[in-house]
């Protein structure tokens, strides 16, 4: 399990991240991690002692392992995004 804040590495620029440094902080609460068939779907990966998948995005879906409300100002940029979309 995966409690409390770590980064994401941003793999793919995507109108979900736009504004969002690479290697910014999020909060994360998660016992699994999502493994793509499609690797080009992967927008972002963390590292929590091995390298998964925190972002995912395809046409209008849009994933995530952290949670954007819980993380503060850059969290809601990533909302704002995506009621932007």
């Amino acid at each position: 399990p995966q409690i409390g804040w770590n980064s994401i590495f941003i793999k793919n620029k995507h109108k979900y991240l736009n504004g969002v440094p690479d290697k910014s902080d999020f909060y994360f609460v998660n016992s699994f991690v999502f493994v793509p068939e499609n690797k080009d779907f992967i927008i972002a990966e963390t590292d929590y002692g091995v390298k998964f998948c925190s972002a995912i995005a395809k046409d209008n879906i849009f994933g995530t392992q952290f949670h954007p409300e819980k993380s503060s100002n850059i969290g809601r940029r990533i909302l704002q995004n995506f009621l932007n979309a």
